[in-house]
């Protein structure tokens, strides 16, 4: 969640909350000293009770000279105004 922090800025948010993760990925070890990188897509985003939205997002982190990932998830937020 901290590397999707910087994705993004929602500046009317008052409230955000890590909503969990579906289908989590590790195909490739993470070497000591590795410098990393996120990429993230909006997949869904659903209403929610108290002015408030579900996103999913399609997160990959990518190793800086290796062709495969490291991770490949969906991680849900929930994100309240």
């Amino acid at each position: 969640s901290k590397l999707l922090e910087e994705v993004f800025t929602i500046k009317s948010l008052k409230m955000g909350l890590n909503y969990g993760l579906n289908k989590v990925r590790f195909p490739n070890p993470v070497p000591v000293k590795s410098q990393l990188r996120m990429r993230a897509t909006v997949i869904s985003i659903e209403p929610l009770a108290n002015n408030g939205v579900k996103v999913t997002f399609s997160c990959i982190v990518e190793i800086k000279g290796q062709d495969k990932p490291a991770c490949a998830a969906e991680f849900l937020a929930a994100f309240y105004e």
